[in-house]
């Protein structure tokens, strides 16, 4: 796999992704994401830590096939929830997104995933 190419570019992840469960009606990252759209009090950021904690946790439970396909199904729940008119919230959701597994601690050894944001 080239340094640009992504997961979907490897046909032996794509294989292992497309059998990684749904995720759970109470996604462990849901509220992190959420929290991206109220993220400015010293209060907020220290729920934030505590929803980033419990969102890790629910991470861990992933494969390493399966973290960012997890990853990216919470963050197709929570965009259409973002202003559209608001670029600057939408580039802070994806890049959350993106990072999750570095802020979690490098999760099965994965630092960074490639997820797809919206088209615009």
């Amino acid at each position: 796999m080239s340094i640009g190419a992504t997961i979907d570019d490897n046909p032996i992840v794509r294989t292992a992704q497309s059998k990684c469960p749904k995720i759970p009606p109470q996604p462990p990252c849901h509220g992190l994401f959420m929290e991206e759209f109220t993220f400015k009090t010293r209060i907020m950021r220290y729920l934030n830590f505590q929803l980033l904690e419990r969102c890790c946790t629910g991470l861990k439970q992933s494969t390493k096939q399966c973290l960012c396909n997890a990853i990216q199904q919470e963050y197709d729940i929570v965009r259409p929830k973002a202003n559209p008119e608001d670029f600057v919230e939408k580039r802070r959701l994806l890049t959350l997104a993106q990072t999750l597994p570095k802020e979690c601690g490098s999760i099965a050894g994965v630092k960074q995933c490639e997820i797809k944001g919206p088209k615009d």
